[in-house]
């Protein structure tokens, strides 16, 4: 557990770090981009077709964390097609609806695990609301890391339990101070996805002999399994550190303005009052014509395509002009960030 432990501590500033060195309204702006990875699925969409909740209006509220849970899996389930609200019994062929936002009431069996069954459920989530609360900063990712096992070990729902498990991690690091909508676990779960599962059954173990805990889970496989977690959150604040540094977004905003300008009828002149929204947050719809020094009229015509574009956004008709990160466009000026896995 030492070796968690420094983890943890090394975490906790470098997330910090992401959230300092960028103007408020621009890291606003970013969350959208991270937030279809802890929602959608991860591939560049126009837009997605289940999820109308705003990206910026979702926040961990202060609930337990099973009635969490119970509204996560509610709300996504509730804005899914009915073909999409079934499961089937991989050995019978049986069709078995899912319920939004309840239970599972029949016993079920995962790969090579079999979860609790159906009855203990409210009992389990229960224990593992009361276990998993009050956790001091000092240990609060490793309990993260292991409370996602644990809700996954549980099953508590038909379907979805994946997903409400990854939104719990995220929900779990930003209530401790540590996580940020900037970087979502999601993401690096998604690109690991065979040690994801790897580690999540080595965990499902019993114990590996007599000095591997005395419960019915093996201590080593947690572990190893919170390491793995840990590990991948430093990878991702890493990664977005490196992507949100300005010297190196605005370097890449630039390559992405001269492609746009010879292929797609955007003005070059643009990008002057990009880098302007970017570092400052906004820019004034009075103050347009002067950073591009041009006319107000030639300044209407070469902020109308980025308006079309969705790279410029604006809240009404005296409302400043702010950058915005439409997904289409988001494989150039974020390399890498939506690549196939």
């Amino acid at each position: 557990m030492a070796g968690m432990a420094i983890m943890n501590v090394d975490l906790a500033p470098e997330s910090a770090k992401i959230r300092s060195d960028m103007h408020p309204d621009t890291k606003r702006t970013c969350r959208t981009i991270s937030y279809h990875w802890r929602c959608c699925r991860p591939r560049p969409v126009r837009r997605c077709p289940h999820c109308k909740t705003r990206a910026s209006s979702w926040r961990p509220r202060p609930l337990g964390w099973m009635r969490v849970c119970i509204r996560w899996s509610g709300e996504f389930c509730s804005r899914l097609p009915d073909d999409l609200l079934w499961v089937e019994n991989p050995d019978t062929g049986e069709r078995i609806q899912v319920v939004p936002g309840e239970w599972r009431i029949r016993d079920v069996k995962v790969g090579l695990h079999t979860p609790v069954s159906a009855e203990l459920v409210p009992s389990f989530m229960g224990h593992f609301d009361r276990g998993y609360s009050g956790f001091r900063p000092a240990t609060s990712i490793i309990a993260a890391a292991s409370s996602h096992h644990r809700l996954a070990w549980i099953h508590p729902f038909m379907d979805g339990n994946g997903r409400t498990a990854r939104l719990h991690s995220h929900a779990f690091l930003r209530r401790a101070g540590v996580g940020s909508d900037l970087w979502p676990v999601s993401r690096g779960l998604a690109r690991t996805v065979e040690r994801y599962k790897a580690a999540l059954a080595r965990a499902d173990y019993p114990p590996q002999g007599a000095t591997d805990g005395r419960g019915t889970l093996s201590d080593s496989g947690l572990a190893a399994f919170a390491e793995y977690f840990i590990d991948i959150c430093m990878d991702q604040v890493t990664y977005m550190s490196s992507l949100l540094e300005p010297a190196s977004f605005l370097d890449r905003l630039r390559l992405f303005m001269q492609t746009a300008a010879s292929t797609r009828g955007l003005d070059i002149k643009a990008h002057d009052l990009l880098v302007r929204m970017f570092t400052e947050g906004e820019a004034a719809k009075s103050s347009v014509a002067g950073v591009l020094g041009v006319s107000d009229r030639h300044a209407r015509r070469i902020i109308q395509p980025l308006l079309a574009r969705g790279l410029v956004v604006s809240g009404g008709k005296f409302e400043a002009y702010r950058l915005a990160f439409p997904l289409a466009e988001s494989e150039l000026l974020f390399p890498r960030l939506f690549a196939r896995i």
